[in-house]
């Protein structure tokens, strides 16, 4: 629930955004591209977004001794840097990608 709270919430409100924005750019004749393009754009932003999140809550997972949030965060930043709280965004989005855009799309 930690996780598909922030997840959904972000990606629906990006899809109806970018899918009415497309809407007024595209001509009607492009009406089936839509919304495979919109739930692509919509899921590759919000994985990216909520991917430190992500991050913190493998780490609190797999962590021997029981850290914060906080000091979590801190240890990450201190071993990894700020990029660190991207790493695997790309893997992650290639999960998550089909299944959402597929369900988005129906």
């Amino acid at each position: 629930l930690g996780m598909s709270l922030p997840f959904n919430s972000i990606v629906w409100t990006l899809y109806w955004k970018i899918q009415s924005n497309l809407e007024k750019i595209l001509p009607t004749n492009f009406d089936y591209i839509i919304s495979p393009l919109s739930s692509t754009l919509s899921v590759l932003l919000t994985s990216y977004l909520t991917q430190p999140i992500d991050v913190l809550k493998t780490r609190l997972q797999v962590a021997f001794k029981r850290e914060t949030i906080l000091n979590t965060f801190i240890i990450l930043i201190k071993q990894r840097g700020f990029k660190g709280l991207f790493s695997g965004s790309i893997a992650r989005a290639s999960i998550i990608m089909p299944n959402t855009v597929i369900m988005m799309s129906l």
